[in-house]
C-alpha cells in the first residue's frame, strides 16, 4: 500500500512540474503584416483575432493588446504580443508585434503594401 501511495504521489508531482502554463489565446503571427495603417478598423481586427487580452490608452488613443505566452519546464517558451493603437474613429494608427517564435525572425516589410 505504501509503495502505491508513493507512486501516485510521484506521478502527481511529475505532472505538476512538467505542466505548461498558458496566458492569452494563440493568434496567427502573420496577422500583423495584414494590418494597414489608416484602413484596418478595430472591427476588422476583432473579427480576425477575437476580443483582446487587455485594452488601454496610449497617448490618449485606445489600444487593444493580444498576447500568447506558453511556458513550461520541458518545452520551448513561446511569447507573442500584438498591440494595436486606434484613432477616435476606430481606425488603426499604429501597431507593434513582438515574438520569440521562428515566424517572428522572418524579415517582413510591414510598410510594403
Amino acid at each position: 500500500m505504501k509503495k502505491s501511495l508513493w507512486l501516485v504521489a510521484l506521478l502527481v508531482l511529475v505532472g505538476m512540474v512538467s505542466g505548461c502554463a498558458t496566458i492569452g489565446n494563440n493568434f496567427p503571427s502573420d496577422y500583423a503584416a495584414k494590418i494597414t495603417i489608416g484602413k484596418t478598423t478595430r472591427s476588422d481586427v476583432e473579427k480576425q483575432l477575437g476580443q483582446p487580452y487587455r485594452t488601454g490608452l496610449d497617448s490618449g488613443d485606445p489600444t487593444a493588446t493580444y498576447v500568447y505566452y506558453r511556458m513550461g519546464l520541458f518545452t520551448n517558451t513561446i511569447t507573442k504580443d500584438l498591440t494595436v493603437r486606434f484613432s477616435e474613429q476606430g481606425v488603426v494608427k499604429s501597431y507593434t508585434f513582438n515574438a520569440n517564435t521562428p515566424a517572428a525572425e522572418e524579415k517582413v516589410d510591414y510598410n510594403a503594401r
